[in-house]
């Protein structure tokens, strides 16, 4: 059964014709399609990335809202907001199995009217720290945003942590200090880039 599924996805000529034609990259295709296995990590971080525009038509039909007390409240930060007109917004996120030992990365960009321009998600087996992976990510993002020529970027994450030591521009962190700096420096080439936090369901 697996075989068999490997090969309506990777190998179908019809199948190929459409991963060329979809706006995804995954790095590390072509050396995985073999084995269905090692998707483990990335084909969730990848899976997010598809559902964005599902997501983005939902929001944009109406805005969340829950009722409590009989009163209707926003989810405001629980949820994608488009960028600025003419900007991108780089959405980036890890994620770890610490039981496998593997680590999964993503990011998903979209323009201000939830256009997706670019979605690309990989992983690795590595026991790293949670925070790390995601400062990788988020300069994951910028480097990607520099590759594309996007030069006005807003860079989201639901790390707060470092989304707020990025704001604040300081880089003072024993264990993700190198990768702040290196983060801060890339940013220094765009005309505009900014850095913003979401909650975790908006990401």
């Amino acid at each position: 059964m697996t075989e068999t599924v490997e090969h309506m996805f990777f190998f179908c000529k019809h199948a190929e014709y459409i991963w060329n034609a979809a706006p995804i990259n995954w790095d590390g295709l072509k050396d995985f399609r073999h084995n269905f296995w090692h998707w483990n990590c990335p084909r969730r971080t990848a899976n997010k990335a598809i559902h964005e525009w599902s997501e983005y038509k939902e929001v944009s039909i109406g805005e969340d809202k829950t009722e409590e007390n009989g009163e209707k409240q926003v989810a405001e930060s629980s949820r994608w907001h488009p960028p600025p007109q003419g900007f991108i917004k780089l959405n980036s996120d890890a994620v770890l199995e610490q039981k496998e030992r593997r680590i999964g990365w993503g990011v998903v960009a979209r323009r201000e009217d939830g256009e997706i321009v670019g979605a690309w998600a990989g992983g690795e087996r590595r026991d790293e720290n949670p925070t790390v992976e995601e400062a990788l990510a988020i300069r994951k993002a910028v480097i990607k945003a520099k590759q594309s020529g996007w030069n006005e970027d807003v860079i989201q994450s639901d790390c707060k942590q470092m989304v707020d030591k990025l704001k604040d521009m300081n880089a003072e962190d024993s264990v993700t200090g190198t990768i702040l700096i290196d983060i801060l420096k890339l940013s220094q080439g765009f005309d505009e880039c900014c850095f913003s936090f979401v909650k975790r369901d908006g990401n």
